[in-house]
């Protein structure tokens, strides 16, 4: 982890998320032109999808054993 301490005017104070904001942006920026990548971390999601059963099947044909 990296922490980045920058110092600004004071009226920077009265608007601290812009600066934040300014930072960031300026970061990225740089990062994108030299090509740094941040890696996130991976995570494989697996999905069970329980699926309505189906009705049992009640048509059944007799056989000539039954008549």
């Amino acid at each position: 982890n990296y922490l980045l301490l920058v110092w600004v005017a004071h009226y920077g104070l009265r608007r601290p998320n812009r600066i934040k904001n300014y930072y960031n942006w300026e970061l990225d920026t740089a990062f994108k032109k030299y090509g740094i990548e941040i890696p996130f971390p991976q995570r494989d999601v697996h999905l069970n999808i329980v699926r309505k059963p189906k009705e049992p099947n009640t048509d059944f044909k007799k056989t000539e054993n039954e008549e």
